[in-house]
């Protein structure tokens, strides 16, 4: 016999199933009114989903995400404008320290290449690690 929680999400999952148009619509709306309420909402949800203690409200995550022009790490712009695609340089939430919490001090918008690159790296690391990979690169 199913638990609550196995019926909820059965329900759930039963529930988005037979919405999708009506979500699929909702969700469009959603993301061309505030793209940046979006991808914060979104961001946060997958990194719960992900088992992340979240310490940080979408509306503080946005307020960093407003100063986040460049990434912390290669300082390429990022691509805030590509609507629902992601490539190399579209925005992610980097835990800086790998830990399972996100909250304004752990965190920081980095390009989704550095983010990859990274991996369980600490940034300071990682930041040295590009330095040198540049001042090699032939002219």
């Amino acid at each position: 016999m199913p638990t609550r929680e196995e019926k909820k999400k059965i329900s759930s999952k039963r529930w988005r199933d037979e919405h999708k148009i009506e979500r699929a619509i909702y969700d469009k709306k959603f993301r061309d009114e505030d793209p940046l309420r979006y991808w914060c909402i979104s961001s946060l949800t997958v990194h719960k989903r992900k088992g992340c203690d979240i310490n940080i409200t979408w509306q503080e995550l946005k307020e960093i995400v407003k100063r986040a022009k460049f990434c912390s790490y290669c300082e390429e712009e990022l691509d805030w404008n590509r609507k629902g695609t992601v490539y190399s340089k579209s925005p992610t939430i980097d835990r800086i320290y790998n830990e399972r919490k996100i909250d304004q001090e752990s965190i920081r918008i980095v390009c989704l290449r550095c983010n990859l690159i990274k991996g369980n790296e600490i940034g300071t690391k990682l930041k040295a690690r590009l330095k040198k990979l540049i001042e090699n690169v032939p002219e």
